[in-house]
């Protein structure tokens, strides 16, 4: 294959497209896709903005119509080649003049016609930290070659070395393996580096042509960045798509961008190693992708940028508090065990409650049946973070020890839930008037680590991984002992 045609998103689009029967010419540019009559002595686009008659008399403009295609395929002058779109489905069309603008989800840019899609891939900075790009390379330095002549070698591993396995993952009934891999690209030309190595995440699955499966695919992938990065400012800007080829190989053919998907490169996130590296979830990833991808990890919580990390306000407290009780749900599906202690108490008031039930009438007895079933034990917050403290003590106990201890406070899980438990009832009753307590602050941070904790066991992950993956999200520094 030569050289790929070289197309930006920022550029300026013109050409054909059919819309509702009817042929349009499209201008498409900064990701605003505007239609305008293909002939201009036929304007199509008057019945879709005509005005009707009230019943006194007067006249109004309709009521916009929406957008109902999935897709519109469009025919480019500039590249000879077709542009996607996805557009807002549902959306209402707006009217500037004679043009037609149509609010887009997504657009897809082809280099070569191709029918379906087996593969894409996913780059930036983020994923060359998560799956380090350094690994592919291996230096050989002579201390006085370099020092007298300035000689050193370097040379690029093989792909087997720096490919890791592939893990897989559902979606839409769809199976989908995933693996993190690093790229190399070699050039002459002058304004480029010679050598540029790039970290991807990978998807691959049976050929689609279904766009609206390939767009979900780029959901999950930067759901599954934002995790973890614990941020959701994640610089992930297109998708590229891969042809197979009938060999086992596969063919780069065009890229997919999102709309309003303007985040920059978070340095200060990355050179500080806020992040989960690849190797802690090794053998998880596919469980962690299966669990976004099926919406059971909670992840609103998550800060909305690395600067706002440390900023906890009434919303952000509250959502916090939700995603422990998502996750707990998750992490004991069948409830907590009882003790036999508790079984047998619970038999004996259940006992003592029916003997009054059936000799009260009325209001009385009313409140006694409520009591029945009630007789199961209702965990409170503070129940649930006490439980959890206790059968993750050895993988939690340490970070909950330093940021209590650094304040002077002894860690104790009973008391950040019962903490925790009277703030979120002051915000919940919207008792905004009362003090946000300090220790609560503290009780939100340690939180958020017993979370990431929870989804990491849930997962798969195991301890020590998980305790090595919270060290380094939330750079607590401490020496851990690896296994």
């Amino acid at each position: 294959m030569g050289l790929m045609p070289n197309f930006s998103k920022d550029e300026t689009y013109t050409g054909t497209l059919v819309y509702s029967g009817e042929t349009y010419r499209f201008v498409f540019s900064h990701e605003e896709l505007k239609l305008l009559p293909k002939v201009e002595d036929k304007n199509p686009l008057n019945w879709l903005f005509d005005l009707k008659k009230l019943p006194d008399g007067s006249y109004t403009w309709k009521t916009p119509p929406r957008i109902e295609e999935e897709l519109l395929v469009g025919n480019c002058y500039e590249t000879s080649n077709k542009i996607i779109f996805l557009p807002k489905k549902n959306s209402y069309i707006s009217r500037q003049n004679s043009l037609l603008l149509i609010d887009l989800t997504a657009y897809i840019i082809y280099r070569y016609e191709r029918g379906t899609v087996g593969k894409v891939s996913f780059s930036g900075p983020e994923i060359d930290c998560i799956h380090p790009i350094r690994q592919a390379l291996e230096y050989t330095v002579d201390a006085e070659e370099f020092v007298n002549n300035g000689v050193f070698k370097i040379k690029a591993r093989d792909f087997d070395f720096t490919t890791t396995s592939t893990e897989n993952f559902t979606v839409n009934g769809k199976e989908v393996g995933a693996y993190f891999g690093i790229s190399r690209e070699i050039t002459t030309r002058i304004d480029r580096p010679p050598v540029t190595l790039s970290s991807n995440l990978v998807f691959e699955f049976q050929k689609t042509d279904d766009w609206q499966f390939i767009l979900r695919l780029w959901y999950i992938a930067k759901e599954f960045l934002q995790f973890l990065c614990r941020r959701k400012d994640i610089c992930l800007d297109n998708m590229e798509l891969f042809a197979p080829d009938g060999d086992g190989k596969y063919d780069e053919f065009a890229t997919l961008y999102v709309t309003g998907n303007k985040a920059e490169t978070d340095i200060d996130a990355l050179t500080s190693g806020r992040f989960i590296s690849q190797r802690h979830i090794a053998g998880a990833t596919g469980a962690i992708l299966s669990d976004i991808a099926n919406n059971q990890m909670y992840l609103r919580h998550l800060p909305a940028s690395y600067s706002e990390r440390g900023q906890v306000d009434a919303a952000r407290f509250v959502m916090v508090t939700a995603a422990f009780e998502w996750e707990f749900k998750r992490l004991y599906p069948q409830g907590v065990p009882k003790t036999q202690k508790r079984k047998e108490a619970e038999e004996r008031v259940f006992a003592q409650i029916e003997a009054l039930k059936e000799s009260s009438h009325g209001a009385e007895k009313a409140i006694y049946k409520s009591l029945l079933k009630n007789i199961e034990r209702y965990l409170s917050l503070e129940n649930k973070i006490e439980i959890v403290g206790k059968d993750f003590s050895e993988i939690l106990d340490v970070f909950g020890k330093q940021i209590y201890e650094l304040n002077d406070l002894q860690l104790s899980y009973s008391e950040t839930g019962k903490r925790l438990g009277s703030q979120r009832n002051d915000f919940a009753h919207g008792n905004l008037d009362h003090d946000f307590k300090v220790e609560s602050l503290l009780d939100v941070a340690f939180l958020e680590k017993v979370i990431y904790a929870m989804q990491l066991k849930i997962a798969g992950v195991e301890d020590w991984k998980i305790q090595s993956a919270v060290n380094e999200l939330f750079q607590c520094r401490l020496r851990l002992k690896e296994q």
